[in-house]
């Protein structure tokens, strides 16, 4: 990485939005330079609540991070939500007179004899390879070095809703930020936790946050296929809240004090607020929504149109778990899968819900970085602004 750049992108949480501006240190870590965030409800089942709110609470982000930052931005990385992306994937191939030693540019080939698809309502932000195929049927996820006559490939798209855009860009353009790119989350996030010998196999990747959550499954170094459904932390607080007749901060901070891993009996209480719940019953009432969002990560998995092994890696990140206590193995029981929470790279910066964040940052920086510029160039090729 080229020293001293420094890079910045906003992440666009369904509670809040956060941005961060980072520069790199060591091998792949990063130091965060700054950093601002606004709580504020952006997006409720694939639209936005307030559209002017969130454009005032980016922009509000923006100015903090140059403020603290002490320069102006140049360019911005944006997170796109799950809720917000469209996933395609296309096979393409070329075909050459002789076997040939295969080299960056065959890839590139590959890439752009993918057929044009309508994208109406939709703009495309990436495209990446799921996996490629040689002559002698042979399936690799880097083709570089091979001999070969002819190379085909699967290729994912992903692509960001237009209503998404067109706010996030208002904000950037109050701010006077003309450069940009937007990124998948779940690409950031797969890319940046998952290693790519994990990922040269089927990975599913859970992001469950404030309200929603995020299915995907990943191969190779791309997004094969992504779902998302509105559950997440909120909810868990609202069955508390109705079931107890409180206030929802009061269920915040019950939920805060679950611990799905110990087993209560009747006289066992939780206490908020000088206030007693019962510990067994405050248990239950999580672990049915727990139930309940291993259902919907089961059907996401099931109405994906390709067969995803039993034995792939279940990863989950996002705040909701990161906070449950006992949370992953009650959703482990319920999948009836191998869960682990998303291994973070960085010992410094270890918070599961700015992992979308982090992928984001790693992402920026490689830009940077002339070995591996052609691949993301490749990844972000003449879609971002």
């Amino acid at each position: 990485m080229q020293k001293g750049v420094s890079v910045s992108v906003i992440d666009v949480g369904s509670g809040k939005i956060a941005g961060f501006v980072a520069s790199q240190v060591a091998g792949d870590d990063f130091n965060i330079v700054a950093k601002a965030e606004v709580q504020c409800s952006t997006f409720y089942g694939g639209r936005w609540i307030d559209e002017d709110s969130v454009v005032q609470s980016i922009s509000a982000v923006l100015k903090q991070l140059a403020e603290r930052s002490g320069g102006k931005l140049s360019k911005v990385y944006v997170g796109v939500p799950g809720e917000f992306v469209a996933v395609t994937t296309k096979e393409a191939e070329v075909n050459y007179p002789t076997p040939k030693k295969l080299v960056g540019e065959n890839v590139n080939e590959v890439f752009n004899n993918v057929e044009n698809f309508n994208s109406n309502g939709f703009s495309a932000i990436s495209r990446s390879s799921i996996y490629f195929v040689l002559d002698d049927e042979r399936k690799v996820i880097d083709p570089v070095g091979e001999m070969a006559s002819k190379l085909s490939g699967l290729i994912s798209f992903i692509f960001v809703e237009d209503s998404f855009k067109s706010v996030v860009c208002k904000a950037l353009s109050n701010c006077g930020i003309s450069q940009y790119d937007f990124v998948s989350q779940s690409l950031a996030q797969s890319l940046y936790l998952i290693q790519p010998s994990v990922r040269d196999g089927y990975a599913v990747l859970v992001d469950c946050g404030f309200v929603t959550t995020n299915v995907s499954v990943i191969l190779g170094d791309g997004v094969l296929y992504s779902k998302s459904f509105s559950i997440g932390s909120a909810q868990m607080a609202d069955d508390i809240a109705q079931v107890y007749g409180i206030e929802h901060d009061v269920a915040d901070h019950l939920l805060s004090q679950v611990h799905l891993n110990l087993e209560y009996n009747e006289a066992d209480s939780i206490v908020v607020d000088e206030k007693s719940f019962s510990a067994s019953t405050t248990n239950e009432i999580v672990r049915c929504r727990v139930e309940d969002i291993a259902e919907h990560i089961i059907a996401c998995l099931e109405a994906c149109p390709h067969s995803i092994p039993k034995n792939a890696p279940v990863f989950i990140t996002g705040g909701t778990f990161a906070y449950l206590k006992g949370g992953i193995n009650a959703l482990a029981k319920g999948l009836e899968r191998a869960v682990y929470p998303a291994p973070i790279n960085s010992p410094q910066y270890d918070k599961q819900e700015y992992t979308s964040a982090y992928g984001l940052i790693s992402i920026a920086l490689s830009q940077t970085q002339p070995v591996k510029q052609g691949f993301f160039k490749k990844l972000l090729a003449h879609f971002g602004g």
